[in-house]
């Protein structure tokens, strides 16, 4: 579904996530390198080019993240790569910044709540690839493994406070068993929260995603296999995990708008 300039405008001031903003990974390790490539932010102008949202470069002119960061203010919003700290922007020469096609703004079609929630962004501009923007290969894999540690990166804090942090965190996680997931929601939400075998995974760890990492990318043996979609009020609650969309569900597609992915 290809979002026309008229419904991108009433997307102008509908919130990013499901709840107000809050902090991001917490417990996550400081990266300080460019080991991760791949990781754009995406930034809205109404707050000061403000990290909102996270994304994966998948090939020269295309960015996935969620569906529900679909509606950050797109009109004036630019994605963010070649950086893991986002307060040096302007003084790194190895940052790429680009626009978004407004007439290239994918949201599945089926997306509700947290279902099919997955969407992909054009840039006006390709990517220049090299040792610090680069694309990551999506998993063909629908079935995540879940005795191989994933990596789940983002821009945030490291307590549950609002306390922002502009270096990218990095965490080890676990892909845990689906009924042990659905069985922590269901104690806690019972039917409001509807998760699926099919699309949805859950992951646990010492650390834990949070609002503005939405979107963020999980790897696991150096591909992409999901996408954050619902965390828990507080981000800090362990006893009910992170949800993540599985991108090789959606693969194709993914691969219906996206000839030249990596």
């Amino acid at each position: 579904m290809r979002l026309t300039i008229t419904s991108t405008i009433s997307l102008l001031f509908v919130g990013l996530t499901f709840g107000a903003p809050s902090v991001k990974i917490i417990n996550g390790d400081d990266v300080l390198d460019n080991s991760y490539p791949y990781q754009v932010s995406i930034q809205t102008g109404l707050f000061a080019n403000e990290h909102q949202c996270a994304g994966t470069i998948i090939s020269p002119s295309w960015v996935v993240t969620s569906a529900h960061c679909v509606g950050i203010s797109l009109l004036v919003s630019r994605v963010v790569a070649g950086t893991f700290n986002l307060s040096d922007i302007d003084n790194n020469p190895n940052v790429q910044i680009r626009k978004i096609d407004l007439y290239n703004v994918i949201k599945h079609p089926d997306y509700n709540d947290i279902s099919n929630d997955v969407a992909l962004l054009k840039m006006t501009q390709p990517f220049e690839f090299n040792d610090y923007v680069k694309p990551l290969q999506i998993s063909k894999v629908r079935c995540i493994a879940e005795d191989e540690m994933t990596v789940f990166t983002g821009w945030g804090a490291k307590n549950d406070q609002n306390h922002f942090n502009s270096v990218l965190q990095a965490a080890n996680m676990s892909v845990i068993p689906f009924e042990d997931c659905f069985r922590s929601f269901n104690n806690v939400y019972g039917d409001n929260i509807v998760i699926k075998k099919e699309m949805h995974f859950c992951i646990t760890g010492k650390a834990a995603p949070c609002y503005l990492d939405a979107g963020g990318p999980l790897v696991q043996d150096g591909r992409l296999i999901g996408l954050l979609t619902w965390i828990p009020a507080m981000c800090s609650d362990n006893s009910v995990p992170a949800i993540f969309t599985s991108t090789g569900y959606f693969k194709n597609f993914i691969k219906s708008y996206v000839t030249d992915l990596y």
